[in-house]
């Protein structure tokens, strides 16, 4: 399946706090978790300067997976800051990532909301969202083989092919992805009703590329703490449903997203079963259910 392709099911994996080289391992261990799931792609976040559960280069890590990816299997930044780092340099380094594994690679751009991801880098934070919509455009160019200026001399950008989502916080972003020629990425805190309309924002500006929803669960057993998070983020993202997505059935689990992606009007859908606290076994507990609620989703 293309990345984020029309009825995709991805999943995003995140790191927890051990020590670097035991990180690498235990995000790889997830990634044939969530392959073995059922799941197309596996998708990795990028925050910096030790933010938890990130690691800094999500294209590197998407390297590590691919390598051991079942046949198909995809992955790429999701979300990847695009206005950290030069943007012929975020280019290039995903189209050669798609010359080592053709079709295979995808990538979700974001303009970034954390200051120190900014700061170690040494770029400006407050004009960020400036650069991210000065940059868009020129990167979905690239990223589809019609790159210009000095990229276009780059033999692995000039035969890119890698489908780029633009996260979205309202119709404003939407209407600015569909101009970019770029699909839309809708964060996980946000109801299927208020997901609707900024899809249909995107859809009435133009834009016919992949619409896809972030969805957190916890499948399985949740300690009280835990839940009372889960509870506290999709109450303040406005989605009171959080209910649907917790629970020890796994098939409800599914069905609920199934339902939020019906309503939302979304293509594709990615998971995350982070949440800050949760430990390894806690998560590797959740990917060992992870099959019924793909399953459901795709029952849907």
């Amino acid at each position: 399946m293309t990345p984020f392709g029309p009825g995709s099911v991805s999943l995003g994996v995140h790191a927890h706090d051990l020590p670097a080289a035991e990180q690498v391992r235990d995000l790889l261990a997830q990634a044939t978790a969530g392959f073995a799931a059922g799941v197309d792609g596996v998708t990795v976040s990028e925050h910096h300067a030790g933010n938890p559960q990130y690691l800094p280069n999500p294209v590197q890590v998407a390297a590590w997976i691919l390598e051991s990816a079942p046949p198909g299997g995809w992955s790429g930044g999701c979300p990847m800051l695009l206005a950290a780092r030069p943007l012929a340099h975020v280019v290039e380094d995903l189209a050669w990532l798609d010359a080592r594994h053709p079709g295979l690679v995808g990538v979700a751009f974001v303009a970034g909301f954390v200051e120190a991801d900014f700061a170690a880098p040494g770029h400006e934070f407050a004009t960020r969202r400036e650069r991210f919509q000065a940059a868009l455009p020129d990167a979905v160019a690239a990223l589809s083989g019609r790159p210009s200026g000095q990229l276009a001399h780059d033999r692995a950008v000039q035969a890119a092919r890698v489908p780029v989502l633009a996260n979205a916080e309202g119709p404003v972003g939407a209407r600015r992805a569909a101009v970019a020629g770029a699909g839309i990425l809708l964060g996980a805190y946000r109801s299927a009703a208020a997901a609707a309309a900024v899809f249909a924002a995107y859809q009435e500006a133009g834009g016919r590329g992949a619409r896809v929803l972030i969805r957190r669960l916890h499948a399985g057993s949740l300690r009280a703490e835990l839940r009372a998070e889960l509870t506290r983020l999709h109450a303040a993202g406005g989605d009171r449903a959080q209910d649907g997505y917790l629970g020890d059935d796994p098939r409800a689990i599914g069905g609920a997203i199934a339902a939020d992606v019906r309503v939302a009007g979304a293509t594709g859908v990615n998971l995350r079963v982070n949440i800050a606290g949760i430990t390894p076994a806690e998560t590797h507990a959740q990917l060992a259910l992870l099959p019924g609620v793909v399953a459901a989703i795709r029952a849907g």
